[in-house]
């Protein structure tokens, strides 16, 4: 018997990276819109950045690009992108999957061999599905804070759709997982850390 897509990890990643790049299309369009520039000379000055890039740049423009009354929700959602890149970094660079024989109901997502998650005590995160679907939950959340700025009849009544999981949506419901850094040069780092589970 088969999993719900929704509920298969391989179903999650193909949703959670297309609304990762829809949403980098947005920002770089925000950034544009901020910056000043045509679009001309922004291909040509600025090009096409890397994400943690153009959150840098925004985070210094809205403020004195933005009106007021609206900074504080673009300051919120940037700061909460800059967590959900990262997990986005580790599905994209690091992999994970699902189908564990000790746990069937998580994601495994591994980690940079660096960084160890202090909740696993090894460099990979087990989580509950909805904890996964969180991060395209508040992927949806901040497309539609930024569109509210690139669109001004963008309604600010518009809500995220229905998640394919099925999960309840609150604001920012990703919740970053605890990690402590190791040392690059240490010899016994592969050897002192737990093996992932396996499928």
């Amino acid at each position: 018997m088969h999993d719900r897509p929704a509920h298969t990890y391989s179903y999650f990643v193909g949703h959670f990276i297309n609304e990762f790049s829809k949403l980098e299309f947005f920002l770089r369009r925000l950034l544009n819109e901020v910056s000043g520039l045509s679009r001309h000379d922004f291909a040509i000055l600025i090009g096409n950045p890397r994400t943690e890039e153009v959150v840098s740049k925004l985070r210094k423009l809205t403020p004195h690009r933005l009106p007021a009354d609206g900074q504080d929700d673009v300051t919120a959602a940037l700061k909460q992108l800059e967590q959900i890149t990262r997990f986005r970094n580790w599905v994209v660079h690091y992999g994970g999957h699902d189908g564990l024989t000790d746990h069937p109901d998580k994601f495994l997502v591994r980690l940079p061999p660096t960084e160890v998650n202090e909740a696993t005590g090894g460099a990979y995160l087990l989580l509950e599905r909805e904890e996964a679907w969180a991060a395209a939950s508040d992927i949806l959340t901040i497309s539609i804070t930024v569109n509210g700025w690139l669109d001004p009849t963008h309604s600010s009544d518009v809500r995220p759709g229905r998640l394919p999981g099925g999960y309840p949506e609150t604001p920012w419901r990703y919740k970053p997982p605890r990690l402590r850094q190791i040392q690059k040069q240490h010899p016994s780092a592969s050897r002192t850390q737990p093996r992932p589970p396996q499928s």
